[in-house]
């Protein structure tokens, strides 16, 4: 993308109350947070090809609160904190000097503005500084930059004051810093097509947003033949873009849909009613040649991205598809590439695992976009007659009587941080197996097989091993025939959801609203509630580790167990 950017633009940003939490002075890098979403969204300006230089005021130096050398360790690691994300900056600027000092570089005086703009050859007409406070606005208008306001304290309340009364101008009022990279990027995107009319720029869009809780939906009215869906992994993901695609297919029922999906998890959509074509596909880049070539072989209308990543949306533009539909939320820069794009509320500086919308409707909200029905969510795990034949053997082999209450557990998780410990599912299971009427099922994929050998005592007792025995296509039927499935957030209960089978889910760091069996309300979920959780992290830092699962008791669960399957009516 950095051919279509101008060379001499940049965005200078602020730090305290911008990039990190404003505690009055930072001092030390102990004390710099920065925003979650910081560190991805700048990295987004970074993919642009777009500068990113900080201009800081440090009085605290001047104040003998700290040293050069203490700002500088604060520095790097902040420079580290972002270079962890794929994100840098290209410059660093900060005024030492106290307020009265009378100096050129503290804002709102533009020096270091200026420096900034003599080193890297800018043209300031075409930069944005983006901050908190009215120094940096009144900085941004002084040099003749487009200031943008990030809403974050009473500082940025007093801004949005001086502006009303005239002192300077605002080009736009963004509540996170996420949000104002989201708008820096719709900006230059008009720039650039009212230079070229749209013409020179492949990744152009119309820039349009449509928000799901908008009072009048808003929908583009088109009339695709061949439409080209990408949702490559992983499988539980896959389960919540069916219903919109169920959707889309009600849209259109005579388009071509075809649904490019990692290899490893295309027999889960063989048969599907809604899909004409399955492209099961290798997306490792030693393959993207011929998966390109094999793409642009065919004209595509409409492309929809639900997967919202670099790759896909580069994809999406390089299969030649007229219209490109993603997630204005998506990450690593790909709304760039989209042609539309479908904003989410929430939290912008939130993880998409913490938005309190559910992944099945965020996929809906796309749906709708093109003038879907939304209102009756459908899940299609349609089953060849051979699949039937076989699970037939396999639960007649496992002497099931008929009358038992089958109870599934699915004790495995992609990661150990949304996995309640495995010995309080063998614990769950013996008390589960005390009971006459319950036979229990063990349920897993092949890369399960080696834990799930501390199963293996139980079968003695009559619980039923079958983990790596069943093909994915398999898996729905079996679902069906459970009573409950008892798990942790995994795809085997959203599998086991959206076959309409009972629910209880474990969930510890992710958050149900977004990611629990759908719908959440139809279900179980056990969960402690902590300060800390739900917290989306990718590592727990809670110094009693992953406190959120160690404290659901075996006992509570049983408990739950005994009043789901009493009150169940399947």
């Amino acid at each position: 993308m950095g051919h279509s950017i101008p060379t001499n633009l940049a965005v200078f940003v602020d730090r305290d109350g911008t990039l990190n939490e404003d505690h009055g002075y930072v001092t030390s890098p102990e004390q710099l947070v920065v925003f979650p979403a910081v560190p991805k969204a700048l990295a987004r300006l970074n993919q642009l090809g777009v500068r990113v230089i900080l201009l800081t005021n440090q009085s605290a130096i001047g104040r003998g609160f700290m040293t050069v050398q203490d700002l500088q360790r604060i520095h790097q690691k902040l420079e580290d904190l972002l270079r962890a994300q794929d994100g840098k900056l290209d410059a660093v600027y900060y005024c030492p000097h106290l307020p009265d000092e009378g100096c050129a570089c503290r804002k709102p005086n533009i020096s270091m503005i200026q420096e900034a703009a003599e080193h890297f050859s800018l043209d300031l007409s075409l930069c944005y500084v983006v901050g908190d406070k009215c120094s940096d606005l009144e900085a941004a208008h002084r040099a003749g930059v487009q200031g943008v306001l990030v809403l974050s304290s009473d500082y940025s309340v007093a801004a949005v004051r001086a502006r009303d009364a005239g002192q300077f101008p605002i080009a736009y009022v963004a509540k996170s810093f996420v949000q104002a990279v989201d708008w820096i990027e719709e900006d230059l995107l008009r720039r650039h097509q009212s230079v070229t009319g749209g013409s020179a720029l492949p990744f152009r869009g119309r820039g349009f947003s449509h928000y799901m809780d908008d009072e009048h939906t808003k929908f583009i009215d088109i009339s695709p033949q061949r439409i080209l869906v990408i949702k490559l992994s992983s499988l539980g993901d896959i389960v919540h873009t069916l219903p919109a695609v169920a959707a889309l297919r009600e849209r259109f029922p005579s388009a071509h849909i075809c649904w490019l999906v990692k290899s490893q998890w295309a027999s889960i959509l063989e048969g599907n009613p809604d899909v004409n074509e399955v492209l099961s596909v290798d997306v490792s880049w030693l393959n993207w040649p011929k998966l390109v070539q094999g793409l642009r072989r065919q004209y595509w209308d409409l492309m929809v991205d639900f997967q919202g990543l670099f790759r896909t949306g580069l994809l999406g533009i390089l299969s030649g598809a007229n219209i490109r539909v993603g997630f204005a939320q998506a990450r690593e820069g790909a709304p760039w590439m989209y042609t539309d794009r479908v904003s989410l509320p929430g939290d912008q500086e939130s993880s998409w695992r913490l938005l309190e919308v559910h992944a099945v409707d965020r996929n809906l909200a796309i749906a709708q976009f093109l003038g879907a029905d939304i209102s009756h969510p459908t899940f299609h795990f349609p089953g060849l007659a051979e699949d039937h034949t076989s699970i037939g053997d396999v639960l007649q082999h496992a002497q099931f009587e008929g009358h038992e209450s089958l109870i599934a557990l699915a004790p495995w998780s992609r990661s150990a941080l949304k996995s309640w410990p495995l010995s309080r599912f063998i614990q769950l299971a013996e008390e589960l197996l005390r009971l006459p009427t319950f036979r229990v099922v063990v349920l897993g994929g092949p890369a399960d097989c080696q834990p799930a050998a501390e199963f293996r005592r139980l079968e003695s007792q009559g619980l039923v091993n079958l983990v790596g025995k069943l093909s994915l296509r398999q898996l729905p039927e079996v679902l069906r025939k459970m009573k409950l499935v008892v798990g942790n957030d995994s795809s085997l209960i959203h599998l086991a959801a959206g076959v309409g089978t009972p629910v209880l889910a474990i969930y510890g760091p992710t958050q149900p609203k977004a990611t629990g069996p759908y719908p959440v309300a139809q279900h179980a979920i056990r969960r402690t509630e902590l300060a800390c959780s739900p917290c989306g992290q990718r590592a727990c830092r809670n110094p009693q580790y992953l406190e959120c699962l160690q404290s659901v008791s075996v006992s509570s669960l049983l408990e739950s167990i005994q009043e789901i399957m009493a009150s169940s009516v399947k």
